[in-house]
């Protein structure tokens, strides 16, 4: 059966494959995008690969604690190969009219805009990123807590800050992780188009409060998926990324996760030997841990605990209405001593485990589709748009946000992603601002110059 499952997971790989490529025209490396992340590491690494090893038993022993079942198994095989084919599907649909859109998108330049309004709203946005972590600072983010000498378990400090942070989730969340972060991308954008040295200085300084920001849980990922885009930007701003310099990046990353993995363990996990750790190590983690998971959502939901009908949606935590987390209630059911002392927070897998505690069998049926067309509309959104350093930002910054929520959360990642809600506000917000300031009563602000 297994070997079975291997050629037939093969042959997903190679059907969805062809259909990405004459989705977006191009699935070259060289050229790396959000579409492609999603393709090679999301689907290819994090999926396929992650199910067969679960396929064959590799997994953590709390799974056999639980009782995971091979019925379970067999289940979460079956939708991961259905979602993968329906999603490349969908999109190789939706996109048939884009894909020429696509090619003149790379051969075109920045364009170049140069006016006072621009470098007086980022510079605004500036302040408001040193506010953030200024911010984290006096309410003891891990990270800050971590250079003082003060963190007791990192574990249970990273799930604290991120469940039951002591400050306003709106500065945090919104105005730190969602509207910062992005205005560190588009003014690395600015600054690829104009190199000036205003552009430069502030690209700096919000590159640095997006490392800060982003790695304030103390969490492995979090500095990583931060740089990431950087790449994709590179591509855009007319910047060639060769072989040799995947590898560079790739040795950072690897240096980056050694030193997360030792903080996290207080130097137990052995430095470069953390590498080598199947199980424990980043290697597992990539390969099946997020996997791991599926099979019991099959398993809880609704025998355990009855389907959630939307309550996954994260806006609903802003509005003070009830909020369920199905990745939680999962964390609960596999761990529950680890919930209880706050070492474990959730219990994330592939999306389709997120639609179907929420909406049942339908969710695993309709949600390949939904994800398909979001993702293209933006994807249309980029490449039929003018190629300004703030659309090409805006709209891959939102493509990559529905990749990894890709081996994330459904309601959160797909129906209603406030992240992506409060990058288009600041969008807005940017676009309104510039239209006050080109009125001909504006006053002009030569300095900036």
């Amino acid at each position: 059966m297994f070997y079975i499952s291997v050629i037939i997971s093969a042959a997903v790989a190679l059907i969805s494959f062809w259909m990405f490529k004459y989705a977006f025209g191009t699935m070259n490396v060289m050229k790396y995008m959000p579409f492609m992340h999603l393709f090679y590491f999301q689907i290819m690494i994090m999926t396929l690969i992650g199910i067969e090893f679960v396929c064959v038993g590799i997994y953590n022993p709390i799974f056999d604690d639980f009782g995971v079942t091979d019925e379970s198994i067999a289940l979460a095989l079956y939708s991961v190969w259905y979602s993968i084919l329906i999603l490349s599907a969908t999109l190789m649909v939706s996109l048939k009219n884009s894909r020429k859109q696509g090619k003149l998108f790379w051969k075109k330049p920045l364009v170049l805009e140069g006016l006072d309004s621009e470098k007086e709203f980022f510079f605004i946005c500036t302040m408001i990123a040193i506010f953030c972590v200024i911010y984290l600072y006096v309410n003891q983010a891990p990270i800050f807590q971590m250079l003082k000498g003060n963190t007791g378990s990192v574990l249970a400090e990273r799930v604290a800050y991120n469940r039951n942070f002591g400050g306003s989730h709106l500065i945090k969340n919104v105005l730190g992780e969602s509207v910062s972060v992005l205005v560190a991308y588009i003014t690395y954008l600015y600054y690829r188009a104009y190199k000036t040295k205003f552009w430069r200085l502030i690209a700096i300084i919000n590159f640095c409060c997006g490392i800060i920001i982003s790695g304030a849980s103390l969490s492995k990922s979090g500095i990583l998926t931060f740089l990431i885009p950087y790449i994709f930007f590179m591509v855009c701003s007319g910047k060639k990324i060769q072989i040799g310099k995947y590898i560079k990046m790739g040795v950072a990353a690897m240096m980056i996760l050694v030193i997360m993995y030792s903080v996290q363990t207080k130097g137990a996990s052995n430095g470069w030997k953390v590498l080598l750790d199947f199980r424990n190590g980043p290697l597992g983690r990539i390969l099946y841990v997020q996997m791991q998971c599926l099979p019991a959502y099959f398993m809880i939901f609704p025998q355990k605990y009855p389907y959630t009908w939307g309550l996954g949606i994260s806006l609903l935590r802003y509005m003070g209405l009830p909020h369920i987390e199905a990745a939680r209630v999962v964390a609960e059911y596999l761990e529950p001593a680890g919930v209880a002392s706050g070492r474990i927070g959730v219990a994330n897998t592939l999306y389709i485990g997120d639609a179907y505690a929420n909406f049942g069998w339908l969710g695993i049926f309709i949600s390949p589709v939904i994800v398909a067309c979001v993702y293209a509309f933006f994807y249309k959104c980029l490449v039929n748009r003018e190629k300004t350093p703030m659309n090409v930002a805006v709209n891959i910054t939102i493509l990559y946000s529905l990749t990894n929520a890709y081996t994330g959360g459904f309601c959160s990642g797909y129906l209603v992603n406030t992240r992506i809600i409060a990058i288009l506000l600041l969008t807005a917000c940017f676009y309104v601002y510039r239209a006050i300031r080109m009125q001909p009563c504006s006053m002009r602000i030569n300095a900036w110059r």
